[in-house]
């Protein structure tokens, strides 16, 4: 049934796309008479290549999603906008640390130190930190996801694709919205107030804020939460300031903080019954999942599962115009951000005798500080842009790990004696590093005739980096304090499907160790207009990610192994065609690509290294290759079907194996109806399915992922466009859809599988006044 029902979703899917491309050929659907204008589809403009463009007119795939969109739906971070965007996936470990995929290629999250192989970007400034992708989205004007090699656009850390987000400014006139919705299912909710504040004609502000307390979907049985439960605010002020007819100086200025309770992390499944049942587990008849039979005791006195974070930015933008062709654009940007993460080890605590007690904490402190230079011309056949670029970047990342385990003979192996064994000891793994980085760049477009343009682009980067890495024994069985390089553990006994580490292995620290890399990335892309309303084109681009030291360490090495991860270079190749079609009712584009990547950075946690599992490091060649399409159509006046569809091939080019967070086919469907009630009052529905194929979870020792899956949203609302008032009830995975989101070995024991579930149903009212 369920098989039946993703199949029956991707012919509808087809369908609807093939129908529009035979509308597009044939133009056999006009405009209704004296309403062309009203008709056509809304004209969406773009800056994903550092200048105002219109989508359809822009020779590279770009997805987009508006902020009115993202306020309407409740999404409060990037990861929900994945079924927005063909070949967009996301996934997220128990360290809240998000992994960001473009066409099957993207960062695991099992590695913190390295960047992303997707970028981020708000307002124009890079945040190259996974956690920065859980920074709250807020007053928003737009997202915009570029796919393909953006390595002269954007710069580094951007080999396979980059995410803007385009935050609102400030009005010339006073105005604003206040806002609230309140989440039925799990008891959650938003506030939020924006203003525009106008000063003079010269000088206007915007400011805002947000809180949100979102409650869990994970019953802790043992502890009686719902987990996890997150609190977050965010506050913004935007100042844009018009000195001279020539300058604008645009300031903003951000602060926000979450803080989440718990994870929604569990025993999913049993691989080892003797080490199952001793923990007090047993299989929950209502779901695939372990049920503790005990209650959770903290034998280390330390607080529940946690995580928080606190961000800062701040941004100056400078535009100045030099004359009617050229213009001088200056982006200097100020960012710090904390983490940190609490979190069990084994993912199973009780009060039973005998069963073993640990935790990790990971810390992180981020700092950051980037300047832009860039000259921009805009002739009658000549375009681009030539600049400069610095970043200077300081992190400091901490691990703490502590165990505290007793066993007696034969207690976890059936009788079996394996050899009695006692641990209590914590270690700290500490890695600093500091980066600096320069970049020159320039791309240029000439237009050869009104229907063929070329554009070519070229950065030139040098980056260094510098770390010292070390670990160091707390305490281990009242022994002083010991630095070692490594999980400080040698492996004594492997019986009984565990491993137990009792001895030490004592080293020096890694010494001071330093990288630096010359990058040169290269873009050319022909574009030509077939007709009026459809263009085409073909690109070629390269893009680099960084170097990346490595802070994982295996038992009995004195180093991680390797310190040091080398670049990660992409290159792409894309085909597409962008269009009007249906009398300007439909638009559409269509887009097939290919990547080479060398040394694509991959790392993954193996249970079976180290005392509770390791991050062990890959650096091999992938390749993908694939189809998307997206679709949007006014069927009527009142009416609006939608859609998108990816088909992928992502796998490493010497054993041929699929790569994680890749389905081969993923996609999403969905129609919004609007009309008149009465007098000022508009009603507005739709509802949307979102389906994908099977995925694999990043994990060498349990190969396994998620299923096939659909999941359908609905709404329904008024808005009262005199009034400014709105109302929108929203319900979310409607059908209970359930898949596993991301698994993996527990560590050190091995007795289950440790999995994470998609959100429940949820259930939202909304309500918006617009002043």
């Amino acid at each position: 049934m369920y098989k039946s029902k993703f199949g029956a979703s991707t012919i509808v899917l087809s369908m609807l796309v093939v129908s529009g491309v035979q509308a597009a050929v044939a133009q056999e659907v006009e405009a209704p008479a004296g309403r062309e204008n009203e008709s056509r589809q809304s004209v969406v403009i773009v800056t994903a290549t550092k200048s105002e463009t219109t989508l359809q007119d822009t020779p590279i795939a770009i997805s987009v999603v508006s902020g009115q969109d993202l306020a309407d739906r409740n999404i409060l971070e990037v990861s929900e906008i994945a079924q927005d965007v063909p070949g967009l996936t996301f996934s997220q470990s128990p360290g809240d640390l998000p992994s960001i995929v473009i066409r099957g290629i993207g960062t695991n999250n099992a590695n913190q130190t390295a960047e992303q192989s997707v970028g981020l970007f708000v307002d124009n400034v890079y945040k190259p930190r996974a956690r920065q992708y859980r920074d709250s989205l807020f007053d928003v004007e737009r997202v915009e996801v570029i796919k393909g090699a953006q390595g002269v656009i954007f710069g580094k850390n951007t080999s396979v694709g980059a995410i803007s987000v385009v935050s609102r400014k400030p009005g010339t006139e006073f105005g604003g919205d206040v806002y609230g919705s309140y989440e039925f299912e799990n008891e959650s909710y938003t506030i939020g107030a924006t203003a525009d504040l106008p000063a003079s004609d010269k000088l206007r502000f915007r400011v805002g804020g947000q809180y949100s307390d979102t409650g869990g979907y994970v019953k802790n049985l043992a502890g009686g939460d719902d987990v996890p439960a997150t609190e977050r605010y965010i506050v913004r002020g935007t100042m844009v300031a018009e000195p001279t007819d020539s300058l604008t100086a645009t300031f903003m200025l951000q602060h926000s903080e979450q803080d989440t309770t718990g994870n929604a992390f569990q025993l999913t499944e049993a691989l080892n019954p003797a080490l199952v049942s001793y923990f007090g587990y047993t299989t929950n008849p209502y779901e695939k999942r372990l049920t503790p039979t005990t209650t959770f005791i903290d034998g280390l006195s330390v607080p529940a599962d946690a995580d928080s974070q606190d961000s800062t930015d701040a941004v100056l933008t400078l535009d100045w115009e030099l004359s009617d062709t050229l213009s001088l654009t200056s982006v200097s940007a100020y960012s710090v951000m904390d983490y940190s993460n609490y979190s069990s080890i084994f993912y199973s605590s009780s009060d039973a005798a005998g069963q073993p007690k640990g935790y990790q904490l990971f810390e992180e402190d981020f700092e950051q500080f980037t300047q832009e230079i860039r000259l921009n011309y805009s002739g009658d056949s000549w375009h681009g842009f030539i600049g400069g670029m610095y970043q200077d970047q300081s992190l400091a990342f901490d691990r703490t790990v502590r165990l505290q385990t007793w066993f007696s003979p034969g207690t976890i192996s059936g009788g079996v004696d394996v050899g009695g064994f006692a641990f209590a000891g914590t270690s700290n793994a500490l890695l600093d590093q500091d980066m600096e980085s320069y970049a020159l760049f320039g791309l240029m477009t000439h237009d050869f005739t009104d229907k063929f343009s070329v554009s070519g682009g070229l950065r030139i980067g040098y980056e260094e980096k510098t770390a010292d890495f070390s670990v160091t024994i707390l305490d281990l069985i009242g022994l002083d304090p010991i630095s070692v390089p490594n999980d400080f553990f040698r492996p004594v006994d492997q019986r009984a499907g565990i491993s137990i580490y009792p001895l030490i292995n004592a080293a020096g620290v890694v010494p001071t160790t330093t990288t630096d890399d010359t990058s040169v990335d290269g873009s050319l892309n022909f574009s030509y207009d077939i007709t009026d309303d459809w263009m085409t084109y073909i690109s070629f681009a390269q893009g680099t990610k960084s170097a990346a030291f490595n802070n994982a360490t295996i038992s009995g090495s004195f180093t991680p192994e390797p310190f040091i991860i080398p670049e990660e270079v992409a290159r792409s190749v894309e085909i597409g065609a962008k269009g009007n079609y249906g009398g300007g009712r439909g638009t559409m584009s269509a887009a097939a690509f290919y990547t080479d990547l060398t040394d694509f950075q991959d790392s993954v946690f193996d249970p079976n290294v180290g005392v509770t599992g390791a991050f062990v490091i890959q650096s091999f060649d992938a390749e993908t290759y694939g189809i998307e399409l997206e679709t949007r159509y006014r069927l009527t006046d009142n009416l609006t079907a939608y859609g998108n569809l990816g088909l992928l091939e992502a796998k490493s080019q010497a054993t041929g194996a699929r790569l994680a967070d890749a389905p081969k086919v993923s996609g999403m469907i969905g129609a919004d109806y609007t009309r008149p009630v009465s007098g000022n009052l508009e009603l507005n529905a739709g509802g949307r399915l979102t389906f994908s194929s099977n995925q694999l979870h990043r994990n060498p020792a349990l190969p396994r992922g998620t299923g096939e899956y659909q999941v359908a949203d609905f709404h329904i609302g008024l808005d009262n466009t005199a009034s400014g008032w709105s109302v929108r009830a929203e319900v979310k995975n409607a059908f209970e859809e359930r898949y596993e989101v991301f698994s993996f070995i527990q560590p050190l024991l091995s007795a289950g599988v440790v999995g994470a579930y998609n959100p429940p149903r949820t259930v939202y009212l909304s309500v918006r006044k617009s002043f």
